[in-house]
């Protein structure tokens, strides 16, 4: 500084490149921050769970078989015909978030997040989660954590690497189905998928499969063979769409034909 008080061209040099370093970090952090909340978000409230093997099927648009996704089976169940079924069997590998009041029992709030996909759709997991088993918590293999979580930038959350067996429902266009009817209208007939999942098949498959509506009998009656829909009935059909919305999914199918 100079005798009049004024700053040197040095000390002016000096000052514009700490801010511009100040500013520099500053930006740099608001990124970390910003990345770190996309990335563990919450969808308990207590904890974070993202799937590291994201899959390919829509949300909130059906999947056809123009649009046919992929499923990323590790291996596939077949039923007594020795045909596939929607059930499959895979190895999972999920990065779980926990904050640090979970650290006295870190298995069970692991556990309590996995649960918390149970029964919903999920991208992650390219269908929807019926049960897990023999969850293990991984940590860096290069450093060989086994077990241990890590802290990134100044988030609160310890992130997990887990590993974990799985069965889950995860049918494709074109696979055969068996649904048993529970409603009946003219535009379509609902169907229960395994008890469980909803399934229709629309006024235009159902004609085109050779079926007319009797108004009177309130059901769909085979124009080939007189054959009859009616409820509780066990109609076999051919997965055509697949929708999802908010976790929930309903199936569409065509070709159908009475099995009972």
């Amino acid at each position: 500084m100079t005798a009049n008080g004024e700053f040197t061209k040095e000390e002016h040099k000096a000052l514009k490149k700490e801010k511009k370093e100040a500013k520099k970090a500053k930006k740099e952090s608001k990124m970390a921050k910003k990345e770190a909340k996309k990335r563990d978000r919450s969808p308990t409230g207590k904890g974070e769970l993202e799937l590291a093997n994201k899959g390919t099927l829509p949300s909130k648009r059906a999947k056809s078989e123009n649009s046919p996704g992929k499923v990323h089976t590790k291996e596939a169940i077949r039923d007594e015909t020795g045909l596939p079924s929607p059930f499959t069997k895979r190895q999972l590998s999920l990065l779980v978030s926990l904050y640090p009041a979970s650290l006295g029992s870190v298995s069970d709030h692991i556990c309590r997040s996995i649960r918390s996909l149970l029964l919903k759709f999920s991208d992650g997991v390219d269908g929807i989660l019926l049960a897990f088993d023999n969850v293990k918590i991984l940590g860096r293999e290069q450093e060989g954590d086994l077990g241990r979580g890590r802290i990134l930038n100044e988030m609160p959350q310890i992130h997990y690497r887990v590993l974990l067996d799985a069965l889950v429902f995860c049918p494709v266009v074109g696979m055969k189905l068996t649904g048993k009817v529970n409603e009946s209208f003219p535009s379509h007939i609902g169907m229960l998928v395994h008890a469980f999942f909803n399934a229709m098949v629309s006024s235009d498959h159902l004609r085109a499969a050779g079926y007319i509506f009797d108004r009177d009998a309130q059901h769909w009656t085979s124009s080939v063979d007189n054959t009859a829909i009616g409820i509780d009935d066990q109609v076999e059909f051919s997965l055509d769409k697949l929708h999802e919305c908010a976790g929930v999914i309903s199936l569409e199918g065509c070709n159908p034909s009475v099995t009972r």
